[in-house]
């Protein structure tokens, strides 16, 4: 997947596993950051 990524150019289009392991990446860092502030009220 990796030399998929590294070929594409400005405007191509990239390659669905690259955008799902993007959208997760960001979906555990947003969970990760929400469930820290959760920690002051003990939840």
């Amino acid at each position: 997947m990796s030399s998929a990524v590294d070929d594409l150019g400005p405007g191509d289009e990239a390659p669905l596993v690259a955008k799902v392991i993007a959208g997760t990446s960001l979906s555990l860092w947003i969970g990760v950051i929400w469930v820290g502030r959760l920690i002051p009220w003990g939840l």
